[in-house]
């Protein structure tokens, strides 16, 4: 089987989770992700920035969150500007009770929290800027992802089934809005995957 054929065979968000986690671990047997393709030549695997974060991001993932994007708080200072990016994670779940501990933790360590559904979105429909690039803005998250965007840019083929029941649940931004600081939202992620368990 290759490993576009996993993805495709994936039928509920828990198989598509399970798949980001094997593939956050490295795991030869599941190659690319398919929203992350690796360039030819280059490992599978997610970046760098994000090996410190792994563990935290599997259990997640474990747990019921399907992690599609992330990144490390980061304070850099240099000649040429501040480079700063705020600790954050978005994903998909359709567990309530997951949702509720992960509102919950991040309301108790003071971090922001959007949650969009197709049907209804949030309130935060320009979201939140997350990095800044010598001092400019750089990459938003907490904006609201339209079906299209779901089905051709974060999950190309899935299989159908698994991403029809992430369309049905919630999107959800975890962001500390304390660039920098790494020690809120990565403990939170983890502390929620282990009561979900």
């Amino acid at each position: 089987m290759s490993d576009l054929d996993l993805w495709q065979r994936a039928g509920t968000l828990a198989d598509l989770a399970e798949l980001t986690a094997r593939w956050l671990q490295g795991d030869p047997g599941v190659g690319d992700h398919p929203g992350y393709p690796s360039e030819p030549g280059e490992r599978p695997g997610p970046d760098p920035e994000t090996a410190p974060l792994i563990p935290a991001l599997v259990a997640a993932n474990r747990a019921g969150l399907l992690t599609i994007t992330s990144q490390p708080g980061v304070d850099k200072h240099t000649e040429h500007g501040a480079c700063l990016q705020h600790a954050a994670v978005e994903g998909w779940t359709i567990d309530a009770g997951l949702l509720a501990g992960l509102l919950a933790q991040a309301d108790e360590r003071g971090l922001l929290a959007i949650v969009h559904t197709l049907a209804a979105p949030g309130p935060s429909a320009r979201g939140f800027t997350v990095t800044y690039d010598c001092g400019e803005p750089f990459t938003v998250m907490g904006r609201p992802l339209p079906r299209e965007d779901v089905e051709q840019e974060v999950l190309p083929d899935c299989g159908a089934a698994a991403v029809a029941q992430v369309l049905t649940g919630w999107f959800v931004t975890l962001i500390d809005p304390e660039a920098g600081r790494n020690d809120r939202l990565w403990p939170l992620l983890l502390a929620c995957a282990g009561a979900a368990h």
